[in-house]
């Protein structure tokens, strides 16, 4: 059985504020569970940044142990090299859970995930704000991973 791991987010909670900040449901799926929890309301932006940040690191083979902090809440992905072309991914808060999943998963769901969120962003308008303009860079940049 194939373990999974995605970024979701719900593109119709997205609001901007007046400070061009995007808020929103963000969560992690790790195989069929919701954390911290489905439509969790965080900055999904933000997280997708992080997010593309880990899946570089991820992808070399120096790579030994990333934590990944939630913006609202005392929650946070780790992200930690399992053997050879495998990552632990575990999850930390209210319910810890994690597992294991090749690194080329574990990337390509980050891409789609921050791809999928720069989409949402981009069809409401929000292409110029500072935080998008940086996940698009991001997005541009990890085009090698």
């Amino acid at each position: 059985m194939t373990m999974r791991f995605e970024i979701c987010h719900t593109e119709e909670s997205m609001e901007i504020s007046a400070a061009a900040t995007v808020w929103g449901g963000v969560w992690v799926n790790l195989d069929g569970y919701s954390f911290p929890e489905a439509n969790w309301n965080d900055l999904p932006v933000a997280l997708a940044c992080e997010f593309l940040r880990v899946g570089d690191k991820v992808r070399h083979a120096e790579f030994k142990y990333h934590r990944l902090q939630f913006f609202d809440g005392p929650f946070w992905v780790d992200f930690e090299r399992a053997d050879e072309g495998k990552i632990e991914v575990s999850v930390g808060g209210n319910s810890p859970r994690s597992a294991v999943l090749s690194s080329e998963d574990v990337v390509a769901a980050i891409r789609s995930s921050s791809a999928a969120i720069l989409t949402s962003c981009l069809r409401r308008g929000w292409g110029d704000t500072v935080d998008v303009r940086a996940l698009k860079a991001l997005h541009r940049d990890s085009s090698e991973i």
